[in-house]
């Protein structure tokens, strides 16, 4: 899919890259749980980079009930080094850490993830 459809796209929705959606999940957040397989991580990519070039904060905190990661701790929780690759591109902070005082590379070293 081509960056400017998926930008007439997001701009045809209403989309809000920083508007806390469901669950207190920016669409970056909610992106990130909806890249688990294979097929569609290349798409989410994509549309991630849209959203982040449109200005939605990369080190946004998640609100009611999902800790206050950003998208690269809730990456880093799940097996999906390709988006935290793609949201480390984007200077995501390495640094910030969740409610339970974890930064994502602590995050991903819990889950086994070796490559964070």
């Amino acid at each position: 899919m081509s960056p400017s459809l998926i930008r007439a796209t997001l701009n045809c929705t209403g989309v809000q890259p920083n508007l806390l959606y469901s669950a207190g999940l920016t669409a970056l957040h909610h992106l990130v749980l909806s890249a688990q397989s294979a097929h569609t991580r290349s798409l989410v990519a994509a549309i991630m980079r849209s959203l982040i070039n449109a200005s939605a904060a990369v080190d946004s905190l998640s609100g009611l009930g999902r800790d206050g990661l950003t998208p690269l701790q809730l990456a880093a929780s799940l097996p999906n080094i390709m988006l935290m690759e793609l949201l480390l591109q984007f200077k995501a902070s390495l640094q910030m850490t969740n409610s339970a005082n974890s930064t994502a590379v602590e995050i991903a070293g819990q889950r086994g993830h070796s490559r964070a």
